[in-house]
């Protein structure tokens, strides 16, 4: 019975605990702060897959927006085409952006380009395309100029200035000119002389649809008709007309001899909504025919980019008119 007693004294006094008690408590403590860690990280990457859900979601209906202000442009196109009378057009053909409210704040930035407004690569002189390269301020703009025609042109005859197939060699491009009619711009890029800055540049004022060598000048943009004039200007200096050149909307008035036909057949249509966050660009290239079943024909159909240098436009929506 006494050593019962003192048994249970000593347990009562603690001097019996095991002596791993302590470790035992920093090894639930520990396992307890691992579980809490694991539970933060599985939040963080929950919430990080919400939002990428939530960013798809925003993407698509930025999309689907911008694809729907595409048609609406070729309703309006259509529309004008059909009329038997005078109509008041929604969208000028030269481009000119039109900001709209398309409902629950999102909005929309639509432009409609006539093709006849641009310099036809295919069929415009060395005059026009050496004008528009010199206006632009792009280097040895006489040579640039040659280097386009031959690559068109269907001879291997080199211009003065130009390049044929051992001038692409001697640069390492086995590909050498094309020698037929360019189906899309982007094919600028593979003449021999032209970087990408000069494409890009190139790219808002030039064509392979309009089939005209002048410009219908109701059509073309400013910017386009105060490059040409400075280019004209520069035209006697194109190899050295090196200056950067902006749009100068003083020059609205297109020289005489770069004028061209009537339009009214091809149109670049642009479409860039604003859906919460998003942003998406649509471009489209459709031809209007003379049919009522079918009234136009889509040639190309891409996703455009934004203008660079130009931040997006940021109207109050309470003050745009309804897309």
């Amino acid at each position: 019975m006494r050593r019962l007693l003192d048994r249970c004294r000593a347990v009562g006094s603690g001097r019996g605990e095991p002596p791993d008690r302590g470790f035992i408590l920093i090894v639930v403590i520990s396992a307890i702060g691992i579980l809490a860690l694991v539970a933060v990280s599985f939040a963080q990457i929950t919430g990080s897959h919400v939002r990428a859900a939530a960013s798809a979601v925003q993407s698509a209906g930025a999309e689907t927006l911008a694809d729907a202000g595409v048609q609406l442009a070729i309703l309006d196109l259509v529309a004008n085409r059909q009329a038997s009378g005078p109509q008041r057009r929604r969208f000028a053909p030269n481009g000119t952006a039109l900001e709209c409210d398309a409902g629950n704040g999102n909005r929309l930035i639509i432009s409609v380009q006539d093709e006849a407004g641009k310099v036809d690569l295919n069929v415009a002189d060395e005059r026009l395309i050496g004008a528009l390269l010199a206006g632009l301020g792009v280097q040895a703009s006489r040579a640039i100029a040659d280097a386009i025609l031959d690559f068109r042109d269907a001879d291997g005859d080199r211009r003065p200035q130009g390049a044929e197939r051992a001038d692409y060699l001697a640069a390492g491009r086995l590909q050498g000119p094309k020698n037929a009619p360019l189906s899309v711009v982007d094919e600028l890029e593979q003449v021999l002389g032209l970087n990408a800055a000069d494409v890009a540049g190139l790219r808002p004022y030039v064509t392979v649809y309009s089939g005209q060598t002048g410009i219908e000048q109701n059509s073309a943009s400013a910017a386009l008709l105060g490059i040409l004039s400075r280019g004209q200007a520069r035209a006697g200096d194109f190899a050295t007309a090196t200056q950067e050149a902006e749009p100068d909307d003083s020059a609205r008035q297109l020289p005489a001899q770069f004028a061209g036909g009537a339009g009214g057949r091809f149109f670049t249509v642009r479409s860039e909504a604003h859906a919460g966050r998003a942003i998406f660009v649509r471009e489209a290239v459709v031809e209007l025919v003379r049919s009522r079943a079918a009234p136009f024909i889509l040639h190309r159909w891409f996703r455009g980019s934004l203008a660079r240098g130009e931040p997006p436009m940021g109207t109050d929506a309470d003050l745009l008119p309804p897309c």
